[in-house]
């Protein structure tokens, strides 16, 4: 891996974060009680909260459905909406929309999510990680006109395939980690991106089913081995045009 790029010169991502999915003993007992507690963090102290709709079905309906009980109920964001934590009943996630701040900040960010989580909870156990980067490529930064410009080919009937696209693929690196990466055309991208854009690029990096830690350094460790694979995901779509005119140069 030591041939992946540290930085562009204009960064792609629009939306950076991490999930913990895990079971706490407050969450058998008061899972209301496990919101208040994340929801208490120092660093949101001046954060908006607002509740979400998840929050209006009971408890109780909530943690028979597996779809329901690993969903957020509350969301606090910074005035500059670009900070955001997502908290539930067994479920914290940390997002840095654009403009992203650096790896090194996003990680001490995510990191100091990890231990107020382990620290504000008893009998903590996570049942699944999830890291993922949601990449948005422009015309006018990236010199990019579509998805065909990236370093993939589909051939359909022995021709390649130049018409907008949706992509899913997945990939198994070591034990504890797996990716799904998404490469799509904005015509199959729902919501409202943060910018106009030709291709999106979105790899998620995850824990398999059997995975459980109670320990907040080996999430943290986690996170970092977890970047690292994101990473070769990301500049495997790279053709060499692209790594010579967007890779910022190290000195």
């Amino acid at each position: 891996m030591s041939n992946i790029p540290k930085k562009l010169k204009a960064d792609a991502i629009a939306e950076a974060l991490l999930e913990v999915r895990f079971q706490c003993k407050e969450a058998t007992q008061l899972p209301e009680l496990v919101v208040g507690k994340l929801a208490d963090n120092p660093v949101w102290k001046d954060y908006e909260k607002a509740r979400l709709p998840v929050s209006e079905i009971p408890a109780s309906l909530r943690a028979q459905d597996e779809n329901l009980r690993f969903q957020p109920l509350l969301e606090v964001r910074d005035a500059q909406k670009v900070s955001v934590a997502k908290i539930g009943s067994n479920v914290l996630s940390y997002h840095r929309l654009a403009p992203y701040p650096g790896g090194d900040t996003f990680v001490r960010e995510v990191n100091q999510c990890i231990d107020f989580l382990f620290k504000s909870l008893t009998e903590v156990t996570a049942s699944r990680l999830g890291l993922r980067y949601i990449n948005l490529f422009t015309e006018a930064e990236h010199g990019i006109k579509s998805v065909n410009d990236l370093d993939q080919k589909i051939t359909l009937a022995g021709a390649i395939l130049s018409a907008p696209l949706n992509l899913n693929y997945r990939a198994k690196w070591k034990e504890e980690f797996e990716s799904i990466v998404k490469i799509a055309s904005p015509e199959f991208v729902a919501g409202a991106p943060s910018k106009p854009f030709v291709a999106l690029v979105d790899v998620d990096v995850f824990t398999p089913k059997q995975f459980t830690t109670s320990s907040a350094e080996a999430v943290k460790n986690w996170v970092e081995e977890a970047r690292q694979f994101q990473k070769e995901e990301f500049f495997k779509l790279f053709t060499a045009d692209m790594r010579k005119r967007l890779v910022e140069e190290q000195k």
